[in-house]
Formats: C-alpha cells, structure tokens, sequence
C-alpha cells in the first residue's frame, strides 16, 4: 500500500496553460461535432444577420454622405444582436440532462469549458460578418464610397470588437444558464458592458470609410478592452459558473 491520499472526485489533477488549452479544443471539437449535424447555432446567428441586413437595406435610401455615416452603426447593430442570440443557444447542450453539473465534477478545469465556448462563438460570429460584410456592401453600395483597403480594415475592427464581445457574454451565459429569463438577461447585462467596443469599432470603421486611416487609436483601445475583458472572465469564470 501507499501512504499518498487518493484523490477526491472533481479535484484538478492538472490546472497548467497545456491542460486547460488541451481542454479548451476538447471542448471545441464536441461543439463542432454536435453543430455539424444540427447547425442550430449558426443557422440561428446567419439568417437574423441576412434579415436585419435587408431590412435595412429596404428601409433607407442612402446617399454617398449617408453610406458613410449609416452604414458603421447598421453593421456593428446587426453582428452585436445576432452574437446575442448565439449566446442565448452556446450553452444548450450543457443544459440538457445536466451535463454542465458532469463537467464540474470532472477533473477538467473550468476555464477549458470558457475557452472551448469562446471558440465556438468566436467561429459562429466569424462565420456570420463573412457572410453579412458582403451583403452590406452590396446593398448599400459601400464599394462606390470606400477607399481601397478599407474593408480589409473593417475586418480586423470587426474581429477585435467580436472578440471583445464573446469574452465577456460567454461569461454572463454561463452565469444565467439555469434562469429561465436568460436570452432577455443576457443581452440587458452584457450590452451596456460591451459599450465602448460597440462606439469604438463604429467610430473605427466611420473613419475608414471616410477615407481617414488615422485609426489606431480606437483599435488599441478596442484590444484593450478584448485584454480587459479576457482576462477578468479568465478570473470570474469558475467562480461564477459554481454559484450559477
């Protein structure tokens, strides 16, 4: 016999960067598999961005001046509200049969289950703004009006503030996940924190179009808040998801 202690259930064997990340993809991939075959997630996300973009479209007839100043705020409105209904379904499979219960009590470290579910949002969104970014400029004509290399640009503000974004909502639907209320909480709690992505990134891509590359202010600050953001859920998150 040995003298060590055997290990209680639920106890972290190993909580290093390799483990949680090791746990992260684990995660990742069971999203992937599970969405490959319902596509429940991402149909969700794409066909409210395609009909808030037409909608758009058919409700305002633009001039040049207008493209400009419009098009910033109609874009980040449609991907923050489609990425709040991607967060009201992220955490589904979880939910059935108390399967979220299953993965506490297993070895795993809880900020695996953050990372993996930061993945899967992070693709899904992605996946939507290809898709969306297209039918904005076409539908408003922002090709006649922005200078070359200003979608390129818009891309990586979109990915900062969509970063920014899935780290702090993926928090709050952990947190809400067994309240019945949680797809009208979740937005009301995260929208308001996610405040100064949403102006910094309309503020960011208004310049771009305008011709103006003076930006990197407002990217610095949108990677600023994505390192604020991360790093306090990272924190909050096994925390949180315990009390939950």
């Amino acid at each position: 016999m040995t003298g060590g202690r055997s290990q209680p259930p639920g106890q972290r064997a190993n909580t290093g960067p390799a483990s949680v990340l090791r746990g992260a993809l684990l995660m990742f991939q069971k999203d992937l598999h599970i969405e490959r075959r319902s596509k429940e997630l991402l149909f969700t996300v794409v066909a409210f961005a395609v009909i808030a973009t037409v909608l758009f479209a058919l409700s305002f007839n633009l001039d040049d001046d207008r493209t400009r100043a419009y098009t910033p705020g109609i874009l980040w409105v449609t991907v923050l509200f489609s990425g709040s209904l991607a967060l009201g379904r992220l955490y589904d499979a979880e939910r059935d049969n108390d399967c979220l219960g299953g993965l506490l009590l297993s070895a795993m470290d809880p900020r695996s289950l953050y990372l993996g579910k930061l993945l899967t949002l992070l693709v899904a969104m992605g996946l939507m703004e290809a898709l969306t970014v297209p039918l904005v400029v076409l539908f408003f004509d922002v090709g006649r009006v922005a200078p070359p290399g200003a979608l390129g640009v818009v891309f990586l503000a979109l990915g900062l503030g969509t970063l920014g974004f899935a780290a702090i909502g993926n928090l709050f639907a952990a947190m809400l996940l067994s309240s019945r209320l949680r797809e009208i909480l979740v937005p009301v709690i995260v929208f308001p924190l996610v405040t100064p992505v949403l102006i910094a990134g309309v503020q960011c891509t208004r310049a771009v179009l305008s011709g103006d590359f003076e930006i990197s202010h407002w990217l610095w600050l949108l990677g600023a808040f994505d390192a604020i953001y991360l790093t306090i859920a990272l924190a909050l998150f096994p925390l949180m998801l315990r009390e939950s």
